[in-house]
């Protein structure tokens, strides 16, 4: 090995810059498989696991970025190897990915786990976009969608280029009907007008999938929301209002109400993660799935798996310990954080086991839901 190679190995900047390394990368061992049970099941009613995983854009894996992280924790052959290890063990029967670059070698990773997998890319040209993913001997496509958030509005200030990627899908055992969608909100804190918006445009657009259709059992979403369960955002996506501005307090509310005018909704989700946290004084989750380490040092909760439908939640997947979070500290600023030699990206995946409570295992009942609330 060479002195460049020595280096590079050692997670020198050039490295970094373009995330390659001359070694094969060391895979740990760990993955995270602790549920925390929300109710209690019921053998006799099928169930299905979602996830919802960031995995941490390719260009965004600097040390720049993440100066607690070696060069060895961002190579993206590492991570990427890493994050289908997740999966492969975890082995969710829908898969929802925010920040999907290089996705190629996602789609061969996941595609060869058994799934069927629907990309679609950002507008920007960035490379980035968004998955959704289904387990193929469990369920069949009905219809995809790619929704451009742009389309909502006219308002440049309001368009930001984010995307959902929506799928259709029948289960071939129970042939109940799901609609998943996979979306990744406005990340700028101080903009909840932006998400709340972008929640309202997407909603609108998933009721009139329903009113078309008529017959879909539940509606899973699995997103970066890069919005607090405090958040206007939130608060409209879990409140069954017909109009966002109805309920919208903060910065440009005229602006805001003015966009989401024409726009109707009649679904109300729930946050699966909603019974496991509990909300401290400072109003920050207590006991937080994400780790946002960019920013500050604490723990919040900006993704979710919201549902909404003939669903009964069953379990969650259990944070991992500080410990783990904290394993690496790095070897000359002393600093600590995601991504980590335990987890490759800067957020921790999401997961729920839902029941479906209008399916009984071995005697398949099918029945129509004019709405799904």
């Amino acid at each position: 090995m060479g002195a460049c190679c020595e280096n590079l190995c050692k997670g020198c900047p050039c490295c970094i810059a373009c995330n390659r390394c001359c070694k094969t990368p060391e895979i740990p061992e760990y993955v995270n498989m602790e549920y925390v049970s929300m109710n209690e099941e019921d053998p006799s009613k099928p169930r299905i696991k979602v996830m919802s995983y960031n995995f941490l854009v390719y260009h965004h894996a600097t040390i720049n970025s993440f100066p607690w992280a070696t060069g060895d924790m961002l190579w993206f052959d590492r991570r990427s190897k890493m994050i289908l290890n997740e999966i492969r063990t975890s082995s969710p029967d829908i898969l929802c990915c925010q920040e999907v670059d290089k996705h190629e070698t996602y789609v061969k990773g996941l595609t060869a786990l058994g799934y069927k997998v629907v990309y679609y890319p950002k507008p920007d040209g960035t490379g980035e976009g968004g998955i959704v993913a289904f387990k193929n001997d469990n369920f069949d496509l009905i219809e995809q969608h790619y929704l451009s958030m742009n389309d909502g509005t006219t308002n440049k200030d309001y368009q930001r280029n984010h995307i959902a990627t929506i799928c259709i899908i029948r289960n071939k055992q129970y042939d109940y009907i799901l609609c998943v969608t996979n979306t990744h909100l406005f990340y700028l804190g101080s903009r909840d007008d932006i998400r709340t918006f972008q929640a309202a445009y997407l909603l609108h657009k998933l009721t009139e999938i329903k009113d078309r259709l008529g017959n879909i059992d539940g509606f899973i979403i699995g997103a970066d929301l890069n919005a607090y369960p405090t958040s206007n955002c939130l608060k409209f996506l879990m409140s069954g209002e017909s109009n966002a501005g109805n309920i919208y307090r903060g910065n440009n509310v005229e602006t805001l109400k003015e966009i989401v005018k024409p726009y109707t909704n009649s679904l109300a989700f729930t946050s699966a993660y909603e019974q496991y946290h509990v909300m401290n004084a400072g109003g920050k989750w207590a006991d937080g799935l994400t780790v946002d380490q960019r920013a500050s040092r604490h723990l919040s909760l900006i993704d979710y798996v919201l549902y909404s439908g003939k669903f009964k939640l069953v379990s969650v997947l259990k944070r991992p310990g500080k410990d783990l979070m904290d394993k690496d500290v790095h070897p000359e600023n002393g600093r600590v954080g995601l991504p980590n030699s335990v987890f490759p990206s800067d957020h921790l995946r999401v997961e729920a086991v839902l029941e479906i409570t209008k399916c009984v295992i071995n005697c398949i009942i099918y029945v129509k839901l004019a709405a799904c609330i």
